[in-house]
């Protein structure tokens, strides 16, 4: 039995099991392997071979090589960049929220939760410490940081726990389309209140 959420097995099963947990490796570790293997891609002539940034693409994967080359061969990064960038302009009050808020449901709901949910733990990391890096979005530590300090702690928070509702909130049955614009319409009141 595999499984990535065993919290949300029945009990029963989980009391006939003995959990093997299968971690992240190392950053080192990650970033070695995927090195070598553009570099065996290079030579072969195949798309792994012209990843630019190891660093920033293990960033974005949250750490897991696996995930960095099914991210960087499917093309899944780009979408996940410009989404990413959709979520900003919402935040930064360049896009309006609702209009955000059904693309996001045409495209793909279940990513743009994930999105969030690590954009706001990079913005947390780097309100908390300036010299602290951050987890995901390595790329954008200077905006990141900068969000940080314009964004009222306390109402980062606030936003921060209202976005792990709606990760919750995805998993049943409720309509997502729903779901989404409340989030949009939160990101833009976070963004325009200090």
């Amino acid at each position: 039995l595999v499984s990535d959420r065993p919290d949300s097995l029945p009990a029963t099963i989980r009391s006939r099991c003995t959990p093997i947990y299968f971690r992240i490796p190392e950053i080192h570790i990650a970033r070695s392997w995927l090195e070598q293997l553009a570099r065996q891609g290079a030579s072969e002539g195949e798309a792994l071979g012209d990843i630019e940034n190891i660093d920033d693409l293990l960033a974005f994967a949250g750490g897991a090589p696996l995930a960095a080359v099914a991210l960087h061969q499917t093309g899944e990064r780009e979408q996940h960049s410009r989404v990413l960038r959709q979520l900003c302009d919402v935040l930064s009050g360049k896009t309006e929220p609702l209009g955000a808020a059904k693309q996001w449901h045409d495209e793909s709901p279940e990513l743009i939760v994930r999105l969030v949910q690590r954009l706001f733990s990079d913005i947390v990391r780097c309100r908390s410490n300036e010299a602290i890096e951050p987890a995901f979005y390595t790329a954008q530590k200077q905006w990141l940081h900068q969000q940080g300090k314009r964004l009222n702690l306390h109402k980062l928070f606030l936003l921060w726990q209202q976005i792990l509702k709606t990760a919750h909130l995805m998993s049943g049955t409720s309509d997502k389309l729903l779901i989404l614009e409340s989030l949009a319409i939160d990101l833009a009141k976070a963004g325009k209140e200090n």
